[in-house]
């Protein structure tokens, strides 16, 4: 038999490892890495009843995420209000320089030969307007609707909290989502405690926020080196 804390081979009826002074149970495990280990069981055990309860409840946590997302994601919020605006601009133009065009030409169809083209400019205008305030106002009013939500399901997921008496995890960490990666890091020993597993969720996170935003930046990137690009051109051929 050996004693499985610092591995020296050991007699059958030894109580303490002579190498390492570690009680020994029967099966040669030291009583403390026993205790440990029924632990660790217990505590996954836990986050299991855990993840069970709150996932009664998922589909706020995925609402509540989703809606964070497109809150604090500000490029995209500036890019709705500034696409909105503008579609607005380009709707009124549009129509607002067809109104003016159109009574001269009923009067005297002449005209039509000699302003068709600023017709035509104008209706481009009116219906790109149209379609780019169908398309910004959607995302303006479903950005509108996660801010109003966000408020309620925070409170949804606070009283569901409250009501589990004796959760391990603090608030921040009971989204479904959260408690499994917690439990995979317990189980497959990436982490050897609670307070470790949250560490490394955090880390995680972090790392998938920084890759986002790196995304984000060689995408800003690239647009404005395209819009550069049609610059120089516009300027060469002119």
């Amino acid at each position: 038999m050996f004693c499985q804390k610092c591995g020296k081979e050991i007699s059958e009826d030894t109580k303490f490892c002579p190498s390492c002074g570690a009680a020994v149970n029967q099966t040669g495990t030291p009583v403390e890495v026993k205790e440990q280990k029924e632990v660790a069981e217990n505590l996954v055990n836990d986050l299991q009843k855990c993840n069970s309860y709150f996932s009664q409840i998922s589909n706020v946590y995925e609402l509540r995420t989703i809606g964070i997302n497109l809150v604090n994601n500000a490029t995209w919020c500036k890019k709705v209000k500034e696409s909105y605006v503008s579609s607005i601009v380009f709707l009124v133009l549009g129509i607002g320089g067809a109104l003016f065009t159109i009574p001269p030409i009923k009067n005297d169809p002449l005209l039509l030969v000699a302003l068709w083209e600023v017709l035509v400019f104008e209706l481009v205008f009116a219906i790109a307007g149209l379609v780019f305030f169908l398309i910004y106002g959607k995302h303006r009013k479903t950005l509108k609707y996660y801010k109003a939500n966000i408020p309620f399901w925070n409170d949804s997921i606070s009283k569901h909290y409250q009501n589990y008496k004796d959760c391990p995890l603090p608030i921040e960490f009971s989204d479904p989502v959260a408690i499994s990666a917690i439990i995979s890091y317990l189980k497959t020993k990436r982490a050897d405690s609670l307070k470790e597993a949250i560490n490394l969720y955090l880390d995680e996170c972090h790392k998938v926020q920084v890759l986002t935003q790196l995304q984000e930046m060689k995408a800003a990137a690239k647009q404005a080196a395209a819009a550069a690009s049609i610059t120089a051109l516009n300027t060469t051929f002119k």
